[in-house]
């Protein structure tokens, strides 16, 4: 639909707009399929926008409507989306118990998408506490079903997890190997957001080789990413970047760190890197 198109390119305006227009038209049309769908997709561009708040009230209602519908698929995707929006708060407790509700609609659905979903979020409730050992299997298992599933931003996300979770560890190889699939994934799959998140995943690597050029003109093309198609990094994401740029900005120094970065930036969504 054209609002996710909008919404891919990083127009949020326009997003809004048809939106606004769908959602009108389904409570008009009184369509508890048509308008749970919609109102489910409104609230994923406004996450993706970084419009966390917001979403949380959007999602809340295509939840309720997708129930009352028996849409359980919605219900599910709905669900786990609410719980990731928790997260991104830092509503953690919350978070964890709308991932578990995801987990159980799976057996009314009749396929594994709650139960990916639900194992994602888990994932990521372990890493936030620290606990890099358990949420990697976590986030493995997650990945492989949900690429399964045919979802390459979902399974995107939980491949960044096992990245990160890999790095954390010291597996510098296993890193940059799973970095550089989650940039490949991102642009074959036209998502800006996993582009992004694997190049500084990338220049994090870079930087540990002592590869300061390579890291500045990582982030840059990153950076230009991030902000002409509106994907603002998570507050995790944006502190390990900084740490990144700065030793990068150390070593260079100022004019050479920029020009490396401006070379990266002029990379934009073309050439893989």
């Amino acid at each position: 639909m054209q609002m996710e198109t909008l919404t891919k390119r990083g127009d949020e305006a326009g997003a809004q707009e048809y939106a606004d227009k769908a959602i009108t038209l389904f409570r008009r049309l009184g369509g508890g399929w048509g308008l749970s769908a919609v109102l489910y997709h409104r609230g994923w561009g406004l996450a993706r926008f970084g419009r966390h708040a917001e979403a949380v009230g959007v999602y809340e209602e295509p939840i309720d409507v997708a129930h009352a519908a028996t849409v359980h698929n919605t219900v599910q995707w709905a669900t786990a989306a609410l719980g990731l929006t928790l997260l991104a708060l830092g509503r953690v407790d919350e978070a964890s118990t709308y991932f578990a509700r995801a987990g159980q609609v799976s057996d009314q659905v009749g396929d594994d998408a709650g139960k990916a979903l639900a194992t994602y979020g888990a994932a990521i409730v372990a890493q936030q506490n620290g606990d890099h050992a358990s949420a990697r299997p976590l986030f493995d298992s997650a990945c492989g079903a949900l690429e399964r599933l045919g979802v390459p931003l979902a399974a995107g996300q939980a491949l960044g997890g096992v990245a990160r979770c890999d790095e954390l560890a010291g597996d510098a190889a296993a890193a940059r190997a799973g970095y550089q699939r989650l940039v490949t994934l991102g642009e074959d799959a036209g998502e800006v957001g996993l582009i992004a998140t694997g190049l500084e995943g990338l220049a994090r690597a870079s930087i540990a080789d002592n590869d300061a050029h390579e890291t500045a003109r990582l982030l840059g093309r990153a950076s230009w990413l991030r902000t002409t198609y509106d994907r603002p990094p998570t507050p995790p994401e944006q502190a390990a970047a900084s740490r990144a740029e700065a030793s990068a900005r150390a070593i260079l120094g100022e004019q050479s760190y920029n020009d490396a970065a401006r070379q990266g930036a002029e990379t934009g969504l073309g050439a893989p890197s």
